[in-house]
């Protein structure tokens, strides 16, 4: 997940950087960064279920989707706002910070994925914030 933040903001730079170049140059970049923005929806639901383990991984997949759903119903017309007021330039830009900070947000579940989500007492809640205190 931390890769694909990381190409997508690289990706979405890049679109800021080209917004206005010629659409020969341009159309391809946008759908590399499409498909790199999109590539990870299945890789995200299914960590969803297996950090929350298996007594509330319904839970945590359904409020998962809620908040995909209402982030999409509110994030074009905040684009939209944004690109009319300051530009595609601007618009891609805030794009790809917001790429840049879920690649920041994602670094503390890394080490956790790589030693194994451990749970307390059979019921099914990740001991994440334990074993996070004090890193940077």
């Amino acid at each position: 997940m931390r890769q694909i933040a990381l190409a997508g903001a690289l990706t979405l730079a890049a679109v800021a950087l080209l917004a206005n170049a010629p659409a020969w140059l341009l159309v391809p970049l946008l759908l590399v960064t499409g498909i790199v923005s999109m590539s990870s929806n299945g890789l995200g639901f299914t960590a969803t279920g297996e950090i929350a383990g298996h007594a509330r991984a319904a839970t945590a997949m359904g409020f998962q989707n809620t908040a995909l759903f209402v982030a999409g119903t509110v994030a074009p017309i905040g684009f939209g706002a944004l690109v009319t007021v300051a530009g595609w330039q601007a618009g891609f830009a805030a794009l790809a910070l917001l790429a840049a900070a879920a690649w920041l947000v994602l670094r503390p579940l890394e080490r956790l994925e790589v030693h194994g989500w451990v749970t307390a007492a059979g019921d099914g809640i990740p001991k994440a914030s334990a074993g996070l205190k004090g890193e940077a």
